[in-house]
């Protein structure tokens, strides 16, 4: 799990933390890597320890804000934590629907050129202090309302999105509490990817090999083969989620090379010509010339 001070957070799915890569902290801002799930649902998870002010804890899928939770931790007592998670998105005053890892819409419609989404394929935490000043109890929508299509020339390294399950019932009551003065304590970033692109491009390693040779006896012997009640029948369902599987691997790795195309790209436009000096005899030397950017009203001394 993530930590800041005496806040931890972390992802999990069916109950269970899921693996966190490539932590990065500075500050109080920590960020990492998981690996995404198609069709599972997934629970944003926090425990939080004693607080000077009332704590509230927002957080975002894909950018947009998902759910909001006031946390009374001023009141706990030093060195203990009380656990909080966000699974849902509140639809209406009485139902949610499910937080669901999906695979990602793309378009080439050009008019979802414009909406490129810079905080894509992330799942945020963040806590706040700050001071009550009111309740009410009016249901406010939520701004998610499911995943947005995405342009095919704008997908970058993107093959998952969080979309939303099947509407249920929400029995818990509903209070809102407002506060000010709300100041930014600590912030968690996971960037979620499929396993199969993480470790492609490093960030998660491979899983581990098998000795096909380990446990053979010296002496080769032919295989029976099966009898009728011995044989293995694959269902079409599970043919077809070894298809996806196999499809979800091959999306991954090419996305990575594309991700080392755009980079050398980048690297190359950047890379200034090097000017040719003519010398005697008729040979030609290269000079590397250091490129400073010029101010505004500088005269440049060509004498």
């Amino acid at each position: 799990m993530l930590q800041v001070a005496n806040i931890s957070a972390w992802i999990s799915i069916d109950g269970t933390k899921l693996t966190e890569y490539a932590v990065e902290k500075k500050g109080s801002a920590v960020s990492c890597w998981i690996a995404s799930e198609v069709g599972k649902n997934f629970s944003v998870n926090w425990e939080c320890g004693k607080t000077a002010r009332l704590a509230r804890g927002k957080v975002f899928v894909d950018g947009v804000v998902c759910a909001r939770l006031m946390m009374r931790t001023q009141t706990l007592a030093p060195g203990s934590t009380k656990a909080y998670y966000a699974d849902a998105v509140r639809s209406s005053a009485t139902t949610e629907r499910p937080l669901i890892f999906s695979f990602i819409e793309t378009t080439d419609d050009d008019q979802y050129l414009a909406t490129t989404n810079s905080r894509a394929g992330e799942i945020s935490l963040e806590i706040y202090e700050g001071d009550i000043i009111g309740k009410k109890e009016k249901f406010t929508p939520c701004k998610f309302t499911g995943p947005e299509k995405v342009h095919e020339k704008s997908k970058k390294a993107l093959v998952h999105q969080v979309g939303l399950g099947d509407e249920r019932q929400y029995n818990h009551g509903i209070f809102y509490t407002t506060a000010k003065n709300e100041v930014l304590v600590a912030s968690f970033v996971f960037r979620y990817r499929p396993i199969e692109y993480l470790r492609a491009n490093g960030t998660a390693p491979l899983p581990p090999t098998h000795d096909m040779n380990a446990n053979t006896p010296s002496t080769s012997t032919k295989r029976r083969a099966p009898t009728e009640d011995e044989a293995i029948t694959i269902s079409d369902s599970e043919s077809q989620d070894e298809d996806v599987q196999a499809l979800q691997a091959v999306e991954a790795q090419l996305l990575v090379v594309q991700e080392q195309l755009r980079k050398k790209r980048r690297k190359t436009t950047q890379v200034k010509s090097e000017p040719e000096v003519k010398l005697e005899h008729g040979l030609v030397k290269k000079e590397k010339v250091d490129v400073k950017p010029r101010l505004n009203g500088e005269v440049i001394d060509l004498t």
